[in-house]
Parts: C-alpha cells; sequence; structure tokens
C-alpha cells in the first residue's frame, strides 16, 4: 500500500502530465495518463479505465471521497478524470449540452413520464406526521429511518477514516447527498426518474463543480436541484397554487437553466448568445401572461396530456404575443414620435391617474379558458369567462359580448355568446360563455376572439392660476419669481384623471399664472386629448363636456345653418362650431357640449388619440370674478366623456378528429372507452370520460351527491346576499339574479321552483363554470310574484328519470 508521501508525489506528476498532454488530443492524453499511473502503482489499470469515460469523474465525484471507494488506486482515476472533465470544459461544446438537456425532458415527454414525486401524499408515512391516523405503519417508517441513518453513518466514517476527510461541512454536504439520493430510491424515485439522476451526476462532473469555489458549494447546489427536481414542482403547486408557471415542469425545466448558467462562460457563441434571449424574452413576456393559461391540477405527479397541452398553449400564447408586440414596435414609435411633434406644436395634452383611486376602473374580462384542454370535431366548442365591473358611480353599463374564432368553417362565423349582453353596476361580476356548434370549428388549433362593448365615463380636471397683469409685470421687473413669492409649490400643475380604458389630458398656457387686465384682453388656449390606455380602441363618443370657470367663456363665432323650411339661421357657436352653450350642474361653472361637428374632429375610432383645441375668452366686465380678492387666483377646467369602448381578448382551443371516440345513444348510458365518448344533443355535457355518463355521473350516483349549494351566495344589482339575508324587490317586476359557489363537477337535469311551498313559474337557469368545480346559476328577467311579504325562493333538483333528487333547496330569501 503506497504511504501519503508516493501518493502525492503521484498526484502531482500525473496533474503536470494532464496538463502537457490535454492540450495535445484527449485520447492520447487518456493513454498517457493510464501508462503513467500503471508505472506508480501496478494495480491502478482499472482505475486507469475509468479514466476514459465521463463516468469515472462522476463517480469520482458523488463518491464521498476517492480513497474511501477503492484506495489510492481508484483515487487516481477519480483525480486524473477530474482534471480532464476541468480541462476539456474549454473545448467541449456547450449546445451539445444544452441540447443534453432537451433530451432529458424529451425521454420525460415520449418515455418515462417521470413527473417528480408527491411530499403531500408521502408525507404521512415517510415523516411520520400523520402517526394518529388509522392504519399508520409505524414498522415500515422505522425501519426506513434506520437504514437510511445506517447509510449516513457508514458514508460519514468511510469518508473520515480511509479517505482523511475531517472537515465539517463537507461531509455534511455528503451526508446530505446520500441521504437525498437514497431517500429517492426508497419512495420509487428511480422507476421512472433514474435518467435524472444519471444526468445529475454528469452535470455534476461537468460543469457544478469545476465551477464552484468549493466542494461544499458544489454538493448542496446538487442537493437543491434534485431536490427541487423530485419535490419542488409538486410543492409549488401543493402550497401555492396550480397557475405558478415555475410549478410547471414543462415550462420550467430546472436542468436546461442550469446548464444554460453554467456554460454561459464557458463558450459565449452567436448560438449561446441567440438561445438565452430568445428564451428570457418569451418567458418574460409569457409570464406577463400566465393567468391566461389554464394550469392542471397539483397532486397530478405523472406528465398527462393535459400538462402537455398546457406547455403547448403556454409557450404558443407567450411567441404569438412576443411577435405581435414586436410588429407594433413600428406604430408604437411613430406614435411615440408624433406625440413629440404634437407636444411641440401644441398638439398633444398630457395628464395623469388620480392616485387616490386605489382599484383600477373599468370593465374586464377575467378567467377566459376552453372548457377542455382539446376539443373532438364533432362536439361543441366552449370558451368560459367571467365580466367584471369596478366603477366609481351607481350609473349602470351596458355590456354587449361576442365572439369569434379563426378556424370556422364558414368566414366570419360568429360564436353563440351566453348572455350575449349584460347590465352591471358598480361592482358586479357575470359568468360567460361562448360556444360554437360541433362541426363549426376547424380541425387544428385555433385563435377564439372574446369581445366586449361597453360604455364607460372619465373625468378630468386641471388646476391654472390667474393673477392681475399689472401686479404680476412689477414682480417680475424686480426678478422675484411670482408663484414662489406667494407660497405656490406645484408650478406646473398636470392634468388628473379618473383610470379606466381612456386617459384624458388638459393643456393650457405653459407661463403661470396667466395675467388679467381690464385693458389687457386674454385669450388663454384650452387643449383637450383623449387617450386610449387598454388594447382596444375608444369606438364612439357619446358625450363630451367642457366645463370653465364662472367669468370665462369658449371663445365665440356666428355661424350659418340651415333650418328644415330651407332657411339660414345666424346662430352662437362655440370653439369654431365643436361646442354649444348648455346648462350647468354647478354654479360656479360655465359647461359647454360637444357638437356632432366636434365629434367627427376627433375622427372616430380612436386607436391612439385625439386631440382639439380651442381658444377661451375673458371679457373685460368679468376679470374681477375670475381674479377674484386673493393675489393669485386658483382655478379648476373640468372635461367629462361619455363613451364606447371595444376591446378583444384571444385565447387558444384545439380541435382533433374523432375517429378515436365512442358516439353514446343515451344520456344515461357510461362511457366504456379509455378516449372518451362523445355525447348525445340533448344531454348536459357534449362529452365524457370512461366510466361516466353523459350527466356527469358515475354509475349508481345521483345529483344529489354531486350538487352541493352550502356555500352558495346571491348577487342582486351588484350586491351580494347570503340565502338568509332578505332582497326587496317589487312586485311584478322582471329581476336578473345570480346564484354563485356551487360545487359541482357537473351540472345536469331539471328544475322546479317554489316560494315558500308555493309552484312559481321561472325562466330556465343559465349555468356557467366559474373554476373547476364552481359554478354559477342566472336567472335572468325572472318576473317576480304579486305576493307581499318575505318569502324564501326555492328549487327542485329532478334527475333525467324525473326523480326529485334535491328538495326545495334554498336559494335566496325576497322581501316583496
Amino acid at each position: 500500500m503506497p504511504d501519503d508521501e508516493t501518493k502525492q508525489k503521484f498526484l502531482s506528476k500525473l496533474d503536470s502530465a494532464l496538463q502537457r498532454d490535454l492540450t495535445k488530443d484527449a485520447k492520447a492524453a487518456t493513454q498517457t495518463i493510464a501508462k503513467k499511473a500503471t508505472q506508480y502503482a501496478p494495480n491502478l489499470v482499472k482505475g486507469a479505465g475509468a479514466i476514459a469515460g465521463v463516468a469515472g469523474s462522476g463517480i469520482k465525484s458523488l463518491g464521498l471521497g476517492a480513497q474511501a471507494l477503492g484506495g489510492a488506486a481508484i483515487g487516481a482515476g477519480f483525480k486524473a478524470g477530474s482534471v480532464l472533465m476541468d480541462t476539456a470544459m474549454a473545448a467541449f461544446p456547450a449546445m451539445m449540452l444544452l441540447l443534453s438537456a432537451v433530451f432529458l425532458y424529451v425521454t420525460d415527454w415520449y418515455m418515462t413520464g417521470f413527473n417528480g414525486i408527491s411530499l403531500v401524499t408521502t408525507a404521512p408515512t415517510v415523516w411520520g406526521i400523520g402517526f394518529w391516523l388509522p392504519g399508520f405503519n409505524w414498522q415500515a417508517f422505522l425501519l426506513d429511518k434506520a437504514i437510511l441513518s445506517i447509510i449516513v453513518i457508514i458514508s460519514i466514517f468511510s469518508v473520515r477514516l480511509r479517505a482523511g476527510i475531517n472537515n465539517g461541512p463537507i461531509i455534511l454536504s455528503y451526508a446530505a447527498l446520500v441521504y437525498l439520493i437514497f431517500f429517492i430510491f426508497l419512495l420509487g424515485g428511480f422507476n421512472t426518474g433514474l435518467f435524472h439522476i444519471v444526468f445529475a451526476v454528469i452535470y455534476y462532473a461537468i460543469l457544478i463543480k469545476p465551477r464552484s469555489d468549493t466542494v461544499t458549494r458544489a454538493n448542496w447546489v446538487l442537493f437543491a436541484l434534485i431536490f427541487f427536481d423530485f419535490f419542488g414542482y409538486g410543492m409549488v403547486n401543493q402550497f401555492l397554487g396550480g397557475n405558478f408557471i415555475i410549478g410547471q415542469r414543462l415550462i420550467f425545466p430546472i436542468w436546461f437553466y442550469t446548464v444554460l448558467y453554467y456554460t454561459w462562460d464557458s463558450q459565449k457563441n452567436w448560438l449561446t448568445y441567440t438561445v438565452l434571449i430568445a428564451v428570457i424574452l418569451i418567458n418574460i413576456y409569457a409570464l406577463s401572461l400566465a393567468a391566461q393559461v389554464q394550469m392542471v391540477p397539483a397532486e397530478v405527479r405523472n406528465i398527462t396530456p393535459e400538462e402537455k397541452q398546457v406547455a403547448i398553449d403556454y409557450f404558443v400564447t407567450a411567441w404569438q404575443s412576443f411577435i405581435s408586440r414586436i410588429k407594433m414596435l413600428p406604430e408604437q414609435m411613430q406614435k411615440t414620435y408624433e406625440q413629440g411633434l404634437e407636444d411641440a406644436s401644441g398638439g398633444y395634452y398630457g395628464g395623469q391617474e388620480e392616485a387616490a383611486t386605489e382599484e383600477p376602473l373599468g370593465i374586464y374580462l377575467e378567467k377566459i379558458q376552453p372548457a377542455s384542454t382539446k376539443f373532438y370535431e364533432q362536439e361543441p366548442v366552449i370558451v368560459w369567462g367571467n365580466l367584471r365591473a369596478k366603477t366609481y358611480s351607481d350609473t349602470p353599463h351596458k355590456i354587449s359580448l361576442s365572439c369569434n374564432t379563426t378556424g370556422a368553417t364558414t368566414p366570419d362565423k360568429m360564436g353563440n355568446m351566453n348572455p350575449p349582453g349584460s347590465t352591471v353596476y358598480t361592482l358586479e361580476e357575470v359568468a360567460f360563455e361562448c360556444r360554437y356548434e360541433k362541426g363549426t370549428i376547424k380541425p387544428g388549433t385555433h385563435t377564439v376572439n372574446i369581445m366586449a362593448e361597453f360604455d364607460f365615463q372619465t373625468e378630468a380636471y386641471l388646476k391654472t392660476y390667474f393673477m392681475d397683469i399689472e401686479r404680476m409685470r412689477a414682480l417680475r421687473q424686480n426678478n422675484v419669481d411670482v408663484l414662489d413669492n406667494y407660497g405656490i409649490t406645484d408650478k406646473t400643475p398636470t392634468a388628473q384623471f379618473t383610470r379606466g380604458p381612456v386617459a384624458i389630458g388638459i393643456g393650457t398656457n405653459d407661463q403661470l399664472p396667466i395675467g388679467l387686465g381690464k385693458d389687457t384682453p386674454a385669450q388663454p388656449r384650452l387643449g383637450i386629448t383623449l387617450q386610449n390606455q387598454w388594447n382596444g380602441k375608444i369606438k364612439d363618443i357619446n358625450e363630451l363636456y367642457v366645463m370653465v370657470p364662472i367669468g370665462m367663456s369658449l371663445e365665440q363665432i356666428e355661424i350659418e345653418r340651415l333650418t328644415d323650411q330651407g332657411e339660414t339661421k345666424t346662430e352662437t357657436a362655440y370653439c369654431n362650431g365643436w361646442f354649444e352653450k348648455v346648462p350647468s350642474p354647478e354654479p360656479e361653472f360655465n359647461m359647454f357640449k360637444l357638437t356632432k361637428e366636434g365629434i367627427r374632429k376627433f375622427e372616430l375610432p380612436i386607436q391612439t388619440y385625439k386631440s382639439i383645441r380651442c381658444l377661451l375668452e375673458i371679457e373685460s366686465d368679468d376679470v374681477d370674478i375670475v381674479l377674484g380678492n386673493t393675489p393669485i387666483s386658483t382655478k379648476y377646467y373640468k372635461v367629462i366623456t361619455k363613451y364606447d369602448y371595444e376591446f378583444t381578448q384571444t385565447v387558444s382551443v384545439t380541435v382533433e378528429k374523432t375517429e378515436t371516440k365512442t358516439s353514446l345513444i343515451g344520456c344515461d348510458v357510461v362511457c366504456s372507452n379509455d378516449l372518451g365518448c362523445l355525447c348525445p344533443t340533448n344531454c348536459v355535457k357534449t362529452s365524457t370520460e370512461n366510466g361516466k355518463t353523459c350527466d356527469g355521473l358515475k354509475p349508481g350516483e345521483s345529483l344529489a351527491d354531486t350538487v352541493k349549494f352550502d356555500e352558495a351566495k346571491v348577487t342582486y344589482m351588484g350586491s351580494q346576499y347570503t340565502k338568509d339575508q332578505a332582497i326587496d324587490v317589487g312586485a311584478n317586476s322582471q329581476i336578473d339574479l345570480t346564484i354563485s359557489d356551487i360545487k359541482s363537477d357537473e351540472i345536469s337535469g331539471t328544475y322546479k321552483f317554489y316560494l315558500d311551498e308555493t309552484v312559481i313559474s321561472a325562466p330556465n337557469p343559465i349555468w356557467t363554470r366559474s373554476d373547476v368545480g364552481v359554478w354559477i346559476m342566472s336567472l335572468y328577467s325572472f318576473t317576480v310574484p304579486n305576493m307581499p311579504g318575505t318569502h324564501v325562493l326555492r328549487m327542485d333538483l329532478i334527475d333525467r328519470n324525473g326523480n326529485v333528487v334535491s328538495s326545495k333547496i334554498k336559494l335566496a330569501t325576497l322581501d316583496i
């Protein structure tokens, strides 16, 4: 057995040989290493053989110390393999490593289906968390822990006694790795995850360890990567919810990003730059769209077709949106240029949102998602979503909804939107459904456009200052800053506007304060800009009002109009005939309304911005009214506009041919096809899975087992009530009621309605899914019976055979 000094000399000479020979040729270097190794110890033949492959260096790096696994002979082999990998890495193509990471996930997709291990389902047994639960196996728990403890103890003593390593942090890191890998083995992780362990060892040897300043750090990095690969994805989904991109293995491949990170410094060329930039840009933009992607349940621990489709939709949506933004870049640059040009010439007027408005105002489309990850040619295609309204007034807003798709068999074919329109109030949410009947969308992946048009109101105001012109001139002749002299800090006021899809900019004279005198006429300018803020367009301007302080007016002109009788009539108009004066609801302001000619000036629809400019008149007799009794008079201009806004949101749907699905002949027939079945048109479901009927029930199951109203809530005119809170309604009036938070996998059956015990007529409810397993029932145009008093609205749920499975379900309390 060679002594320590002999070992050290051998390794030193071996290092010198490697540094010299590896620069020539890797194969020749390996042969040289083997020859030199056998000169120092005859039993190194096997060690030299191990040097020839990458596996030798991998085992060395994770073997709890080279000598601990085979003495000086194998130790020399590990040393040679380590130096070989460090030197060869400079010449190893980075793209090959990236492709190997891609190959790893290709094997997951097509071969193994590996998706980690769920700690949630294994925790009671593995950690002993559920020791009080029935059936907890104490024997298996203690046996697992005993085996793991023995292995870790043996590993630690082997390292200390045979490898001579006494560094505590290194020993701890090696022990943690041994514990983790054996722990994965006990849980069956090697069944489908063996490739991941092998690749982890290779990446450790080639990338992680050579680029870490200490062995301890390299070991802990490997520990963290393996732990996240096998357990992390499931933990993210379980504890943070399924909508986190980082919890989806096919969207956030940890080993691909690890290789990309470690190879960045080894070989910077145009290809690695391109890959890095493309991955970063696509993922940054895709993360902003993550809410549009339907995620799969967190408890799924095998890669399913649904998860594969999620990954495809994620990157397709990200790429399409990224490309659309690139295409819009010239338009945005032109817009910026035009704004700057008009700003210089006085034609663009800015503003900013009111800081006091905490929540965004407007009409929003949320949770838009297809009813299934894929549809078949002979079944309807359904897209769900929610429409949410947030406004600052009690004024109702009328909303119309529509949908179309690029994949319709008939050009410009519109989908059936239910409901096609609605009236919403201050804070309200409406569920909707876009439906294409079977055969109306061609096979393939297509975009469904959900379009919303609604009326909205935006208000804005601008502060400005006026001053006696003689006093202002006297101060300026003495080099006194007028505004500073009177303690005014807001020297360049900016228009403030309420939040929503449209921004209102208001501009006036740049030099403030504006000087006024009875002998010095003044005509301040007033500019107004309407700017589109959302990804839509201002379709129409219904009303626009300008309010100026009393004592001021828009510039008056005399215009001639033709009457209905063909006569010419002279009228007073304002601002080039774009406005007319109307009564003001506030006595301290004069109000002017935009005319039809003024609306045409805005050149609708507005997709960027449009501006108009007027001059103001202040008569000599009104100067004192404007100035008031203060040295500087602070006044406000106001603009109020009511408009129609239209915007579109998109979602991708996939339609496949239907040769592989069985068509059922009845709603109560159980599907026996592993690929699923198609349902008759009179059933609740369009397709069903193996073992279920077209009503979504399993054999022997009734609707009462699946539909739960326990947590249901009632919404009426934007306010939410519990089932026991009385809702004031008028007799014989037509109302819209929404019952939300109904728990069920599927909804089917027919219904009968009551007020207390009296049967009443009611429209068929419309069911829409608000989330997985959660439904909303809407009663539109429900006529309230002429039954004064407080009554309970109830419903019978009747199955397909006419049996009442849930009797007198309490829906709401009405105070008529």
